[in-house]
């Protein structure tokens, strides 16, 4: 029982750690276009 709780625990964190990595990617992808749509402009 122990082991099946650590190893959802596990998930959890991975699938909240990609998240934060999904949403850190966008961010930096919307700066960057503002910045190339600037350069263009």
């Amino acid at each position: 029982m122990s082991s099946q709780s650590s190893a959802d625990l596990m998930h959890q964190k991975i699938s909240i750690i990609g998240c934060y990595q999904i949403f850190n990617f966008a961010t930096r992808l919307s700066r960057v276009s503002k910045l190339c749509s600037r350069l263009v402009a």
